[in-house]
């Protein structure tokens, strides 16, 4: 005779086990440094200028992982308040953070907390702006209706599950008159 518990676990779900690779992926590029070598060649291929990535540590600009220079042509006059979605090592997060007026914050977030501790030791070099590494989902932001100036997503829409949710809350947290500024891969 076979008994069954009535103590059955559900399995995670879907959405929970893709977000949950994609962190330990993430967490793993982190923890081992086994990023792509030439980080920082590609981001000046991409646009990035030299002389604002010498001015950052190499785990930051080794790291980048993104899909072209996502600061062409934004102005950063008047963000009080820049928000980097899937922020990563916080290559753009700390380039916005070292160009804004003192008072100003960023909100570097991520899924992944490793990734944020490239962020949070590249921070403490950075006078007078706040850079706040926050651990959370793009689909589900911890942030207040109108809190962002500016939003950045450099290479991380394409790993929103639902992308729709993802656009929402980005543009939830935007005040009216905000710029979100988006570089992705797009296959369509």
């Amino acid at each position: 005779v076979m008994t069954i518990s009535a103590d059955v676990v559900e399995p995670p779900s879907w959405a929970d086990q893709v977000k949950g690779l994609v962190r330990r992926r993430y967490t793993h590029l982190a923890e081992t440094d086994a990023f792509p070598p030439g980080g920082a060649v590609r981001a000046i291929a991409a646009g990035y200028p030299k002389d604002w990535l010498d001015d950052l540590p190499e785990r930051v600009t080794g790291s980048y992982s993104g899909c072209g220079y996502a600061l062409e042509d934004v102005e950063l006059s008047g963000v009080r308040v820049a928000v980097d979605l899937g922020c990563g090592a916080g290559l753009d997060a700390l380039l916005v953070a070292g160009r804004l007026a003192s008072a100003a914050m960023v909100v570097a977030l991520d899924l992944a907390p490793s990734m944020l501790e490239r962020v949070r030791e590249a921070a403490g070099s950075l006078a007078g702006t706040i850079v706040r590494p926050v651990a959370a989902d793009m689909e589900q932001l911890p942030l207040a209706d109108g809190t962002a100036d500016l939003v950045l997503a450099n290479a991380s829409f394409n790993l929103a599950l639902d992308k729709h949710a993802a656009f929402a809350e980005a543009a939830r947290i935007l005040r009216s008159g905000g710029c979100l500024v988006a570089r992705d891969l797009v296959r369509d």
